[in-house]
């Protein structure tokens, strides 16, 4: 682990701030929340790469090269960051963001 202690803490609550104020799905379906809880739980407990693989591959997927396993994913990029291959930002999803008047706009239909 290449993180210092403030460094994993800010990651923490960058990571539970964006949970409340992501998309709660991609647009392949894949449940960004339950994404972010992998990368916390990595993030938080420093597990190891054989422990990812085993907890988020299905058997048939351990055997593939890249697994196509968005929440297996999400998981190694938190380890990636933990051994400082980028930055925490690149773990955040994209926030969702309506105003009320966007939205009252898309909804009524103006004659």
């Amino acid at each position: 682990m290449n993180r210092n202690n403030l460094e994993i803490q800010n990651a923490i609550d960058k990571l539970e701030r964006n949970y409340f104020t992501c998309a709660p799905f991609n647009c392949f379906g894949n449940d960004n929340r339950k994404q972010i809880l992998g990368m916390l739980d990595v993030i938080k407990n420093n597990r190891s790469k054989i422990w990812i693989n085993s907890s988020y591959l299905t058997l048939t997927e351990m055997f593939h090269e890249q697994p196509d396993n968005a929440l297996w994913q999400s998981a190694i990029d938190a380890k990636d960051w933990l051994d400082g291959k980028f930055d925490i930002e690149e773990l955040i999803f994209k926030e969702v963001e309506v105003s009320s008047g966007e939205l009252f706009n898309r909804v009524y239909f103006k004659p």
